[in-house]
């Protein structure tokens, strides 16, 4: 549908909640980065500890291959959210359409190459 890598998921919160909670949100955002940096650094270790936290049924094996998937690309930048945003104004399910992926994620990242 998008053509290419997209963002699956991503962290949200309000504009009134980021500025009333600037010591959260920071701490918030530099978890998620040291999580992607460790993701990154070791899939077999970021596997296993993921099976382990959630006790999950899944093996560390499986999740590994997801994790070590050339599809599967763990990262900070949003990536197809304008294609995204056009299918949604496009068949209605968002009245305006942003124009560009900077308006959807706040500034602490609009220096990545986001699309």
């Amino acid at each position: 549908m998008l053509g290419g890598p997209h963002t699956l998921n991503s962290l949200y919160t309000s504009s009134k909640f980021r500025d009333a909670n600037p010591r959260i949100y920071k701490a918030v955002v530099a978890a998620l980065k040291e999580a992607i940096e460790t993701i990154n650094r070791d899939k077999r270790a970021a596997a296993q500890l993921y099976v382990e936290e959630e006790r999950s049924k899944l093996s560390s094996d499986f999740v590994y291959q997801i994790l070590a998937s050339p599809d599967f690309i763990v990262t900070a930048t949003p990536q197809g959210i304008m294609k995204f945003a056009d299918f949604l104004h496009r068949t209605g399910s968002i009245k305006n359409r942003p124009g560009s992926w900077k308006d959807v994620y706040f500034p602490e990242i609009h220096d990545l190459p986001g699309s």
